[in-house]
């Protein structure tokens, strides 16, 4: 909105000379969720001016013309608006850099503000228009509204980034399951368990492998030593303890037991090989 003063000033001429410039609504959507209804599309500070000046406003309404376009034009005349204006007015009516278009208001207010704004002023539009119509009635600078519309974009760059390094985070991890648990990557793939719960499956199968591995390579140490003292002079004790008391020993036929072990070796030995 305009200045108190430029608003008086405004009241004064209305009174003098009666409202020239009418208070144009249109159709449009002011809630979220809800149908497009009739409101003001130009004319805010005309208003404020006759209600000073004690004047009922004349108004005409958009039939199906471009609003934005229409607010764009029509303000881009007046003389008192400042190049950060000019340059959000001039986004509103080309939201993208056009060639070839038609020559209107916005063609020679262009003139007289630099692309740099115009482009900073796109920006605006496209990232933070809530703040479209700040700057346009003066209550928001455009380098204020730029800053934010900067802001967004390096927020948009490192969400993008992080969304980015979780997807390849994601990957790198579900390759890896499908590697070493090619069964829960299926289960991951038909949507059948999470990531995070076929990993926290794939590490408790791994602990228990883990523990099997720890399990049979002390056991295979714990046989090593035992034949190694067998070698020696265990095996005489081992003989003589047996022909003495045989009822320490939890078999009755020790040589059976040492033909199993002997087959139980022989298995062994054969399925490494």
């Amino acid at each position: 909105m305009r200045s108190d003063e430029d608003l008086d000033s405004m009241a004064e001429s209305i009174k003098a000379n009666g409202l020239r410039v009418p208070v144009v609504l249109g159709m449009a959507v002011t809630a979220e969720g809800f149908p497009p209804q009739l409101c003001v599309i130009d004319g805010r500070n005309r208003i404020a001016a006759c209600k000073r000046a004690g004047v009922m406003p004349h108004t005409v309404t958009l039939n199906g013309e471009d609003q934005d376009a229409f607010i764009a034009d029509a303000n881009l005349e007046r003389r008192d608006l400042t190049k950060g204006q000019k340059a959000m007015l001039i986004a509103i009516r080309y939201p993208e850099r056009q060639q070839g278009k038609k020559r209107t208001s916005a063609d020679s207010a262009e003139v007289s503000v630099s692309y740099r704004r115009i482009a900073e002023a796109r920006s605006v539009y496209h990232k933070c228009p809530q703040y479209i119509e700040l700057v346009i009635d003066g209550s928001m600078g455009l380098d204020a509204a730029y800053k934010e519309a900067h802001r967004k974009d390096v927020a948009d760059a490192v969400e993008a980034d992080q969304r980015e390094t979780e997807r390849q985070e994601y990957a790198e991890r579900f390759n890896a399951l499908k590697k070493d648990f090619p069964d829960l990557a299926d289960d991951v793939r038909d949507e059948r368990r999470t990531l995070a719960d076929a990993m926290k499956e794939a590490d408790a199968r791994r602990e228990e492998r883990e523990n099997r591995q720890r399990s049979s390579a002390n056991a295979v140490r714990s046989v090593g030593g035992t034949m190694a003292y067998w070698a020696k002079a265990g095996k005489d004790a081992l003989i003589a303890s047996w022909l003495e008391a045989p009822d320490y020993f939890d078999t009755s036929d020790l040589k059976a037991s040492v033909d199993n072990w002997i087959a139980t070796l022989t298995r062994i030995r054969e399925e490494l090989s």
